[in-house]
């Protein structure tokens, strides 16, 4: 496997762990070094590092069963791409602006083929180099910043530890103190500070099912995207409906939900709503977006079948926030992206008409629900991105804020 920009060596021994080889190339040399020795100190004889130009990859070593590359370039390069085997893949963040980019996938099918995936949007420091960008084209606060000066006291860390609560086990932790601190709150927003340890999702299970039992809290509403945590739903809540084609959590970052922990508090859902009716039990939401074009297709499959008069007017609103991707059925496409006040005009005005035709059926994403695990969301999928769910352990991560709420 070839890595590019190995930085302080975190990722390559990451990846030592769950592959053979690692070929990791730095272009900054002290950064080089300092990771070849941290590497070997840690005992990791299978990374190899090499201070050179990231961009045209390791080819002595080539062709390579994965490349991953931990900066973003306007284009891919070609020269990481020959370096693949067929059926390789690349992962590599590609954007027009060094600021921002699309995590994009490409797996090479044939000796001249390759099929490129859109993952997510992203932010990463640019890819710099002969195939990617020159550095006299970054901005100066891209290449590097001075140092902050930090404070000589332990002030901050003093008063961190004055304010902690220890506690020997997850299992056996007294909760009562935070659930009187917590008193008639409505709302509990629940955040753990490295965004994605098991311990902290255990301990979130943990505090949810106590608000739900012990305050009479309705619903957890999850960051994750709707569509696929409204599956979940279906499920915790006994819906029955056809499985659809599509896998749950099967994109980036997958492992933030798809892992035994989340699965745990979903299953305990499940048995807490058995006995329930309907109209009592507990529900599961999502409040992310990121699947735009999902969210947009469950909405359209749905006015498709209550109403179709309003399932055109969406796809012509729509038009403003899909500049020329195509649906599964036509919608109105611009040239160009709309300016965000009108996309924001337009789509208060698809809100607005739905709100006020809402149809009363059990669920706005019936076609998008998982039932009984028949296609199971949590088992794990051979794939570059997904090696991390082979633990079936929570890792670190992005962001997995939650909510309790009472309804």
């Amino acid at each position: 496997m070839l890595e590019i920009g190995t930085g302080s060596g975190y990722a390559a021994a990451v990846l030592a762990e769950i592959a053979g080889e690692i070929y990791t190339v730095e272009r900054i040399e002290q950064l080089a070094e300092k990771a070849a020795l941290r590497l070997t100190a840690l005992g990791y004889k299978n990374v190899h590092v090499r201070h050179a130009d990231g961009t045209l990859g390791w080819p002595e070593h080539a062709p390579y069963d994965a490349i991953i590359v931990a900066a973003g370039g306007p284009e891919i390069p070609d020269t990481l791409k020959q370096q693949l085997k067929v059926g390789g893949r690349l992962v590599i963040p590609v954007g027009a602006n060094p600021r921002a980019q699309e995590l994009v996938r490409v797996t090479r099918s044939s000796a001249d083929k390759f099929k490129t995936e859109d993952i997510a949007d992203v932010r990463f420091v640019p890819l710099i180099g002969k195939e990617g960008w020159p550095s006299e084209e970054i901005p100066a606060p891209l290449r590097g910043r001075p140092e902050r000066a930090r404070p000589a006291d332990g002030g901050l860390a003093k008063a961190i530890a004055d304010c902690c609560e220890t506690f020997d086990s997850i299992e056996s932790v007294d909760l009562d103190p935070l659930l009187d601190r917590i008193g008639d709150a409505r709302l509990v927003l629940l955040a753990e500070a490295t965004h994605g340890t098991s311990e902290f999702y255990r301990m979130r299970e943990r505090i949810s099912q106590e608000l739900i039992t012990r305050k009479g809290f309705r619903f957890v509403a999850i960051e994750g995207d709707w569509p696929d945590v409204a599956r979940l739903d279906h499920y915790v809540r006994h819906f029955e409906y056809p499985p659809t084609e599509w896998t749950a959590f099967a994109r980036f970052p997958m492992w933030m939900w798809r892992n035994n922990e989340v699965r745990s508090l979903v299953d305990w859902l499940r048995d807490y709503n058995t006995i329930r009716e309907h109209g009592n039990q507990t529900a599961i939401y999502g409040l992310d977006l990121y699947s735009l074009y999902t969210s947009i297709r469950s909405v359209l499959q749905y006015l498709d079948n209550v109403d179709p008069a309003a399932a055109r007017i969406a796809r012509q609103r729509y038009g403003c926030l899909t500049p020329g991707r195509p649906m599964r059925r036509p919608m109105v496409m611009r040239r160009s992206p709309a300016p965000t006040g009108l996309a924001r005009r337009m789509w208060c005005a698809c809100w607005r008409t739905f709100s006020a035709n809402a149809a009363p059926i059990p669920s706005m994403t019936a076609s998008a629900s998982w039932t009984r695990c028949r296609t199971p969301v949590w088992s794990p999928t051979p794939s570059a991105i997904t090696a991390s769910c082979i633990t079936g352990r929570a890792r670190p991560g992005i962001c997995a804020t939650a909510i309790c709420s009472k309804r």
